[in-house]
């Protein structure tokens, strides 16, 4: 299930509410002008116990700003520059010892 299927037939106010910020920053998501943080994407994933996977969240929203920003963070922790393809991967073996 996606995101954008998730937040169908509940109001703004209730997904803001469920995942702790804004109800602006979900009706910029939902508009697309927006992409939530790796952070939001946790709680989003979380908050679903499963029904959302990690690999649905990035492939609705794991664009190449995000990914930077996660590479940008690995590579302060030592790692060296990644790629585009190799940040996606990296975040998904993330996930995958975080669930």
């Amino acid at each position: 299930m996606y995101f954008s299927e998730w937040v169908s037939g509940k109001t703004h106010n209730q997904v803001a509410t469920d995942l702790q910020v804004s109800r602006s920053f979900i009706t910029q998501i939902i508009s697309g002008s927006k992409k939530p943080s790796i952070k939001t994407m946790r709680r989003i994933r979380d908050l679903r116990e499963g029904q959302v996977s990690a690999d649905e969240l990035l492939d609705e929203f794991a664009v190449e700003d995000v990914v930077e920003r996660v590479a940008k963070k690995l590579s302060g922790e030592g790692k060296a520059s990644l790629s585009v393809s190799q940040g996606i991967d990296s975040l998904r073996k993330k996930w995958s010892r975080d669930a």
